[in-house]
Formats: structure tokens, sequence, C-alpha cells
């Protein structure tokens, strides 16, 4: 996507390079570069923190992700609309998926063979997905302006924490706490934000906290998204029940569906670098070429959460249960 000029500036994507910190040795691999602590210091041109070195990024960079998301939305079809909230998503007489929406002019209806649930924590709340282990995390990223010549990065910095350079200044973040949807902007996360930048980058001062923003990520218990059709978990549970015994879960048949459902979501912290790949295998799958998203199943099918604990001869740890029959309505 970042090939596209005209997108990479709207997303102001800077190719300035990344380190990310480690304490352990690393297998070498073509895409990174092995560096001592002194060594990633000269890279980042500031002193980073730990004594473990870094693993060094060459083609990494920062972008905006507000602007990227803007920026493709400006290029979807003519027929999208925006600003409107969710009312009601049910299937109708025909099969066919009803989307009740509320926008500034009042209600609309949108009717469509298929839905795709790309919600973010909200993917769980429907009848058909409300069991897919869905935990809502808020976090916080807080943007610092440095004093003059005291440790601004030239390279993203990532380690427990992460530091973007941003002119005279850094964002850096971000703060996590599961379970809270508040979106709000906090002090005490501000204050979190520089005791971690503090200690990511030990020369940098950060004099005052001049931006800051808030969100809530949407994670799963593998920090791996959800990208397919939802399946039926009763047919699920039921078809795989005796996959402890040794079975190959290859030789069993694929679980029953619902018609025209997809999950696209679960993005966690990775959103930036996941979710355009999941999404253009979903596109690709709707289209009816569906053999990439087939083989990427094990990895990021909704239907693994099921799966892998009953290889493993236990019960799946999953969300809310749902009701023996399925409701048409959800609100």
């Amino acid at each position: 996507l970042l090939a596209d000029r005209p997108l990479a500036r709207a997303a102001r994507h800077r190719p300035v390079g990344a380190l990310q910190l480690v304490e352990a040795e690393w297998p070498a691999r073509e895409d990174l570069e092995r560096l001592d602590a002194d060594a990633a210091g000269v890279r980042a041109g500031a002193r980073v923190g730990g004594d473990g070195g870094a693993l060094g990024f060459a083609r990494a960079g920062s972008l905006d992700p507000r602007g990227l998301c803007a920026a493709l939305l400006e290029r979807a079809r003519p027929d999208t609309r925006f600003g409107r909230r969710l009312v009601a998503l049910y299937r109708t007489d025909s099969g066919r998926w009803r989307v009740e929406l509320e926008g500034p002019n009042g209600p609309e209806s949108i009717e469509a063979s298929a839905a795709v649930l790309a919600n973010g924590p909200g993917i769980a709340a429907t009848p058909w997905t409300r069991w897919l282990p869905v935990t809502p995390a808020r976090g916080q990223m807080t943007r610092f302006a440095a004093a003059a010549g005291h440790g601004v990065p030239r390279t993203v910095v990532a380690g427990a924490s992460w530091a973007v350079p941003d002119g005279d200044g850094v964002w850096a973040g971000a703060t996590y706490a599961r379970d809270d949807l508040d979106g709000a902007v906090r002090d005490a996360d501000d204050a979190a934000n520089r005791e971690a930048l503090e200690a990511l980058l030990p020369e940098l001062r950060p004099v005052r906290a001049t931006a800051a923003s808030a969100g809530v990520r949407a994670t799963t218990p593998d920090r791996l998204p959800f990208a397919g059709p939802v399946p039926v978990l009763e047919d699920a549970l039921a078809r795989y029940a005796d996959l402890a015994r040794g079975r190959p879960p290859q030789t069993y048949a694929m679980p029953a569906y619902v018609e025209g459902l997809v999950a696209l979501g679960g993005f966690g912290s990775r959103g930036i670098v996941t979710a355009g790949w999941t999404a253009r295998l979903v596109a690709r799958w709707l289209a009816g070429d569906g053999a990439a998203l087939e083989a990427a199943t094990p990895l990021v099918g909704p239907v693994r959460f099921v799966v892998r604990p009953l290889v493993r001869g236990r019960v799946p740890r999953l969300g809310s249960a749902v009701p023996t029959t399925l409701p048409g309505t959800v609100s």
C-alpha cells in the first residue's frame, strides 16, 4: 500500500528505520541487523535503554494511522456511508443480511448477501459471534516536546514501550488497560508514558505533554486477528469433540458456517501490519477465490479457538455462551 505515493503522503509515512530492543540472542534474518547497545545508540542518534542491544530494521518507519485510514476511505465505493450508528443486524426471510442504521438524516437500511463484522471490540456483540474471545483494552499515547538537543531519536525505537520521532518531540506509548472502554485522555496515562519513555531513551528530556490520543483495542488470547467466515459454535464443538484422541484435524469435515457472515477484527496492537493483509484475504474469498484464506485459517480463522483447546483435551475458553436457538436480531 505504501508504495502508492499519494497514499504514503496522506499517511505521513516516514521510512526512518526502527530499532527493537532485545535482551537475548536472535536468529539471523535477511530483513534485520543485530546491533549491540553502542551501535544501536549510534543508529538511533540517542542512547537507548538496556544493555542487550537491538534489532535494526532499515526499511521500517512510522505513519499516521488516522491519515492512512482516511485516505483509504476516500477511495471506497461511492455508496459508502459514514457517521452512522448500527441499530440492528438480522437475517431476512430470503437469507440476506439486513443492517439498520441511524444517521444524521434519520434511519436507513442496507441489504446484502454478506456482512463483514469489522467493528473492533463490538465484533462479539452479535448472537452469532458472542463466543469469540475478544477482550477490549484501552490504550493512550502521548506526544512530548523535548528539550533542545536532548535525545530525540532519528529512528523509531521500541522495547517495553515505543517512541516515534516527530519534529522537536516524540510520540510515546502506549498504556494498556484490559476491559476498559473509556476513550478519554488521562493525565495518569501521560505520566506513565513519560516514565516509560525515560527508561527507553535515558538521555531524552521530555519537557511537557503537547498532545495525547486514547482508544480501545480489540485483543485476542493469541494476539492474532480473526479473518474468515463465522462458524456455528454448537456444530464446531460437536464436530471436533474427539480431537484429543489423536485424529488429525485436517481429516475432519469443515463445520457449518453462518451463511454470509464474516469476522474481521481482533487486531489488538498490530492492526497496521495485519489489517490490510487479512482484509485482502477476506475480499478474495468473497469474490470466489478462497485458497489463500483457507491456507491461513489455522492462523487467523475464528474456528481456531474451538479446535486448539480440543486438540489438547481442554474445554474451549470462549466468550459468552450462544443461545441454543440463534435469534434473528441484534441491537
